[in-house]
């Protein structure tokens, strides 16, 4: 599922391009902040498609963020479009972080909306998504799950078990590091024996120490030494 990330610092704008980003394709996952130092971290747990950033945040400049994030290989091309009020820094937006859109503030609705759809309508939803698969072989039985498809991966009794949305893999062994390093980034190591999709996180309990996945009842353990990392998942 594609990921947006809007980041203002004014609450009810905010709210506003968040519902409206949801109105426009519901099948988004829209984050939003109002921090430089959020933003940036949610970039790097995630993988954003289209980011939406006010110039004044939270922290720092939205400019310098989107510099910022032009670093990093994943986004050097991604759609970045700037809500401001500083109508000067239009010129700087395009020629320094390669903004695809400059919205001025105030806005109208009807600017807004234009904007949005041709982002989360018309661009995004032919964006090509490459899936990417955990590959298993196995006695030269060779099967690829999905990785969208992973719920935890869990080393138990010596076996490596992947249990997906829709059934348990019980595979040789292979010790959970190693199978962490085909994952990808969404993939998140909470203890000892279990790696976690951070995507279908539910629920934490950082007190009793578990960790509650959408689609499956049991409860991952959080181990002393993941605690931290864990935390900071949400």
């Amino acid at each position: 599922m594609k990921k947006i990330l809007i980041i203002e610092d004014h609450p009810a704008q905010r709210d506003y391009l968040t519902r409206l980003a949801q109105e426009l394709n519901d099948e988004l996952v829209v984050l939003n902040t109002d921090s430089y130092e959020e933003a940036y971290q949610l970039a790097m747990k995630n993988t954003i498609s289209v980011f939406f950033i006010d110039v004044d945040i939270v922290g720092g400049s939205g400019l310098d963020l989107a510099k910022e994030l032009r670093k990093d290989g994943r986004y050097a091309f991604v759609p970045m479009v700037f809500i401001t009020g500083k109508s000067d820094l239009e010129l700087t937006a395009f020629r320094d972080a390669h903004c695809y859109e400059f919205i001025h503030k105030p806005y109208t609705e009807k600017i807004i909306r234009q904007v949005f759809h041709k982002m989360l309508k018309d661009f995004i939803i032919i964006l090509p998504e490459k899936t990417q698969y955990f590959n298993l072989d196995f006695r030269g039985i060779k099967q690829r799950v999905n990785m969208d498809d992973i719920l935890y991966i869990e080393s138990r009794n010596r076996r490596l078990v992947i249990r997906t949305r829709y059934e348990e893999i019980k595979y040789k062994y292979m010790s959970v590091k190693n199978a962490k390093e085909q994952l990808n980034d969404a993939f998140v190591q909470v203890h000892q024996a279990y790696v976690i999709n951070g995507n279908y996180i539910e629920k934490i309990d950082l007190s009793n120490q578990w960790v509650k996945l959408q689609f499956c009842d049991t409860m991952i353990p959080i181990g002393s030494s993941y605690k931290k990392s864990v935390g900071a998942l949400f």
